[in-house]
């Protein structure tokens, strides 16, 4: 005689230490077909285990079916993070503008960055992110607005919309092409290049803008405040520019880079 067990009764347990796999377990319960699932995540002290089939009840199904664009948009091992905004900003720039979840998830459900409406809400989120009190709509605005009236330096400023749009090609092809995969056995994958990718030699490496750089085509909109001398923090440097008169460390012989 043989005895069939259910698989809805099974209760999984998984030991990881990489946030993804926590992202990607919440987004994906509803699909194992388990009762139950909990994840050992970190080590040591900071160890905890995480009920995942409560999370997952807690957030709801549109959350839980967004969470891997989230991640991704927001920063994870593939793509990269918004300067000086970590996951906290972003969650709470998500509590407080809901309306970005129907945007996460028509990139998760269509793969596709070309809607105009879907992109400008995008836009509208990662200004909140930076400036909740800014009533800008798109982020060339946004970087305008921040710069001319709130005398932001260049590197705490929100990405172009042409970078960003790289971006988040980047991220769809990360959460969707690739996570969104994850439990096919024979996965299809795109052509890189075609999601914001592209080749320096034999390595993949992001394209980042496909519009010149301001601070190279207008480098007289930045000076350095080095006064001992530039390091790696000056802005000069990291653009990779020669310093002017109009900085601090006097430009010219009487720029001293340690």
């Amino acid at each position: 005689m043989k005895r069939r067990i259910c698989a809805s009764f099974f209760t999984a347990q998984i030991r990881t230490v990489d946030t993804d796999v926590v992202v990607l377990a919440v987004s994906f319960f509803s699909r194992l077909n388990i009762l139950e699932l909990w994840i050992h995540f970190g080590v040591g002290k900071s160890a905890q285990l995480i009920a995942v089939h409560d999370l997952s009840k807690a957030l709801g199904a549109d959350k839980c079916s967004a969470l891997p664009v989230f991640h991704c948009l927001t920063g994870c091992d593939t793509t990269s993070s918004f300067c000086g905004k970590g996951k906290t900003s972003a969650w709470e720039a998500w509590t407080s503008y809901p309306v970005v979840t129907e945007a996460f998830l028509n990139l998760y459900d269509g793969g596709d960055c070309s809607a105009d409406a879907t992109i400008s809400v995008l836009e509208r989120f990662v200004i909140i992110m930076y400036d909740r009190t800014s009533e800008c709509v798109s982020l060339d605005n946004a970087r305008l607005q921040m710069f001319t009236k709130k005398s932001k330096p260049l590197e705490s400023l929100p990405p172009t919309s042409d970078s960003f749009l790289q971006h988040v090609k980047r991220t769809i092809y990360q959460a969707v092409h690739c996570w969104g995969n994850c439990l096919n056995k024979q996965p299809h994958f795109p052509d890189p290049i075609e999601w914001g990718w592209t080749t320096a030699g034999e390595s993949w490496v992001p394209q980042w803008m496909t519009l010149p750089e301001v601070s190279r085509s207008c480098s007289e909109l930045i000076h350095c405040g080095c006064k001992k001398g530039c390091t790696g923090r000056c802005k000069f440097v990291k653009s990779h520019l020669v310093c002017t008169a109009l900085c601090q460390c006097g430009g010219g012989d009487k720029c001293v880079r340690t």
